[in-house]
């Protein structure tokens, strides 16, 4: 069995595991994960992740009031 600490890790080391939590407070990293995710998208095991921190993160990413912004919903699609 693996435990991480994902508030020992810095968005540097891993985006994604740092991400995996409701504590994303700048939009730069949401711009950044939103960026990873658009280049990664076709990719299987990006998108549950993806899915995880945006559900963590509605405000952030701009769907509190169920509403999406445009890039966002471009590039996740379907997939929210």
């Amino acid at each position: 069995m693996q435990l991480i600490v994902t508030s020992q890790i810095t968005k540097e080391e891993n985006l994604w595991l740092w991400s995996l939590c409701n504590r994303i407070e700048d939009t730069g990293t949401v711009e950044r994960l939103v960026s990873e995710y658009g280049k990664n998208k076709t990719c299987r095991h990006y998108e549950p992740v993806m899915d995880m921190i945006v559900r963590a993160n509605r405000k952030q990413f701009g769907l509190e009031d169920k509403s999406m912004c445009k890039a966002l919903e471009e590039i996740m699609g379907k997939h929210l």
